[in-house]
């Protein structure tokens, strides 16, 4: 089991700021409670507090945590502030992708603690997950389980196994390192993407292809808007109406980028980002989404693009693999 994400080690790593809570957590709910950082015994906490409804919880934003993949297993443990007094109300973890929210975990607090598990797919990627209170059994409208809680870890773990034996069960569509065009690229040429059948440059950046090794991979420079980079054409794989696709691209910030600057996949048309990731100075990134027969319906390409914070950042492109699945 590889951990992907621990929030103690994150908050231990924020010591020198410790006024500032997570960006990939914040207030939700009308009224909106308050969210501070704060010890317990040897470790760091999150206290919610000032809480007026069920609602007034906290959101999850899974996008900008880094390097969070689909199959991927979000746990996450607490305790609440007076579990005499609220022993029969309950936590949960919800997704919101429409009006509706949906349950996703759910726990009774009677003895004051709880700990909600989930496991990540590509719908629970596009949007935040949110973390509230809710009624446990029959309850009078004047009751509101409004009490404060501790979130006391967030852990994202990845079953390796598992994660191999679905990549040794998919059939290969498209890789970047076979991609004939991009092989017989004269390096360091600017353009290089100019002779590839799947992939078409969008707006007006440098593009090169530079050596990675034993292999190929593409440098985007001289970006100046957000969508200064490249499609990947969906129209060129003769993909299936009715199968599923995984596409996963794997790149790295070339130099200084802003702290809120995001790489994604985008459907086009639409201009729907599917993927995002956090832009991070001179660190890799993950990019990934199973493409479904609505994407195929809709979209003739994905684009990697940026948001507008990122729009001058350039970037290498080390692998980009499409496969069953």
């Amino acid at each position: 089991m590889q951990i992907v994400f621990d929030l103690q080690e994150y908050l231990q790593a924020m010591q020198s700021d410790k006024e500032r809570t997570p960006s990939f957590l914040r207030p939700t709910g009308s009224h909106e409670p308050t969210i501070t950082i704060c010890n317990h015994e040897d470790e760091k906490c999150i206290h919610v507090t000032h809480r007026a409804t069920k609602k007034s919880g906290v959101v999850i934003d899974l996008p900008l945590m880094q390097g969070i993949m689909p199959d991927d297993r979000i746990t996450i443990m607490g305790r609440i502030s007076d579990p005499k007094e609220r022993r029969d109300w309950g936590i949960s973890l919800l997704s919101q992708l429409s009006i509706a929210e949906n349950q996703v975990a759910q726990q009774a607090v009677p003895h004051g603690i709880f700990l909600l598990t989930h496991q990540l797919d590509d719908d629970d990627l596009k949007k935040p997950l949110f973390l509230q209170t809710t009624k446990w059994g029959s309850w009078g409208d004047s009751e509101d389980p409004n009490f404060d809680f501790f979130v006391d870890s967030i852990l994202v773990s990845r079953d390796i196994d598992f994660v191999k034996q679905k990549k040794e069960d998919r059939a290969v569509v498209y890789d970047l390192n076979s991609d004939i065009a991009i092989c017989e690229a004269t390096l360091n040429t600017v353009n290089g993407t100019h002779h590839s059948l799947v992939l078409r440059q969008s707006g007006t950046p440098s593009i090169y292809i530079v050596s990675d090794g034993d292999g190929r991979a593409i440098h985007v420079t001289r970006r100046t808007n957000n969508y200064d980079g490249f499609d990947i054409c969906m129209a060129q794989l003769n993909l299936i109406q009715g199968e599923e696709y995984r596409i996963t691209v794997t790149g790295r910030a070339d130099g200084e980028a802003p702290e809120d600057a995001q790489i994604m996949l985008q459907g086009i048309p639409g201009y729907h980002w599917r993927s995002l990731h956090s832009l991070v100075t001179n660190q890799d990134f993950t990019l990934s989404y199973t493409l479904k027969k609505s994407s195929l319906e809709q979209w003739e390409a994905l684009r990697i693009a940026t948001n507008q914070a990122g729009a001058h950042v350039p970037y290498f492109i080390y692998s980009i693999e499409i496969t069953t699945g």
